[in-house]
């Protein structure tokens, strides 16, 4: 079973801050069929500032 620990921010993979783990279900027979790490406050902040960097840049 494979665990996702990273996120893709600003057109990159970056490790997960989060501690928390949900898993993955196959909704065609409810089967665990791997991991992923949740994203923390952390890495919504990062997101969301550089979410920001980007809209301005557009503008």
């Amino acid at each position: 079973m494979k665990t996702i620990t990273t996120h893709y921010i600003d057109g990159a993979f970056v490790e997960s801050h989060g501690r928390e783990v949900m898993d993955i279900i196959k909704p065609t027979n409810g089967q665990v069929i791997g991991q992923v790490t949740l994203g923390d406050e952390e890495d919504s902040v990062t997101d969301t500032s550089r979410s920001r960097r980007h809209q301005q840049h557009d503008r």
